[in-house]
């Protein structure tokens, strides 16, 4: 399979913080924002990293020109201080993932492999303990009974979370018809495939509620829910309780934690 490099675009000061990202069988590419119009007209690349400094206004402008140039290419976007309107407008000009600095680089390595390993259509079982909020149950016969285009289409589900979707769509991305994909579907996940799209989207929710930089309606906008009240509701009927509460147990949880 030909991989291209990551690219990071950065300030100079943060190059050493950048070499010291680790993967195995991956190229990272460090350039300044000076070089980036160059480097997007002259380097092909299977992600960019940016890390817009102060400068949100100039990073946000890059990534609307990244979008449109090239939109197959997933954007992580990281912030030293980020307000919530950044986070909004990150997410609104394409990025795929905010991080807030400091970041974890561990955490920062396997959300890079992960968005690679979509990117490049590695369509492999294993994959299926790697979406965006941990393992995707799989009921029949274990994942390695799964046909090949279930698979690939819950890959895409987990990559799509936060866009419209709909059966028509991953009837055709599994080459089914409506009917044969809906029932194989709940054949090996148990749940019709837009019960399934629901509980993910709460899943990883659940994950982006930990972070303080997001208010629930960011988060809600952030993994698809249009609509406040229709997120509010799904979250509640699934975990038994509503966003909010559920953003003030884990609140309540790291008070507890420091306090000992």
């Amino acid at each position: 399979m030909n991989k291209n490099p990551v690219i990071v675009i950065a300030e100079e000061k943060d190059r050493a913080a950048y070499d010291l990202l680790s993967m195995p069988g991956e190229t990272v590419e460090f350039h300044v924002w000076e070089e980036f119009l160059k480097i997007m007209r002259h380097k092909a690349t299977d992600l960019y990293l940016l890390d817009c400094g102060d400068q949100v206004e100039r990073a946000i402008s890059i990534l609307n020109k990244i979008k449109i140039l090239r939109n197959d290419i997933p954007v992580i976007f990281l912030n030293a201080a980020g307000s919530e309107d950044t986070v909004l407008a990150a997410f609104r000009a394409g990025a795929r993932e905010y991080f807030r600095k400091p970041v974890n680089m561990i955490e920062l390595e396997e959300k890079i492999l992960f968005l690679l390993q979509l990117k490049r259509g590695a369509w492999t079982q294993k994959f299926l303990t790697m979406g965006k909020a941990g393992t995707v149950p799989i009921l029949e016969g274990g994942a390695d009974k799964v046909p090949d285009n279930l698979i690939r289409t819950i890959l895409f589900m987990e990559e799509h979370l936060a866009d419209s979707l709909d059966l028509d769509r991953f009837a055709l991305e599994a080459c089914l018809s409506k009917y044969h994909f809906s029932r194989t579907f709940k054949r090996f996940m148990g749940v019709t495939p837009m019960q399934h799209v629901t509980r993910r989207r709460v899943e990883w929710a659940k994950v982006l509620l930990r972070n303080a930089d997001m208010n629930i309606s960011s988060v809600a906008f952030k993994v698809g829910c249009c609509h406040f009240s229709d997120f509010t509701r799904q979250f509640k009927r699934i975990t038994g309780m509503t966003p909010a509460a559920y953003k003030k147990s884990l609140a309540s949880e790291t008070k507890s934690v420091t306090s000992r």
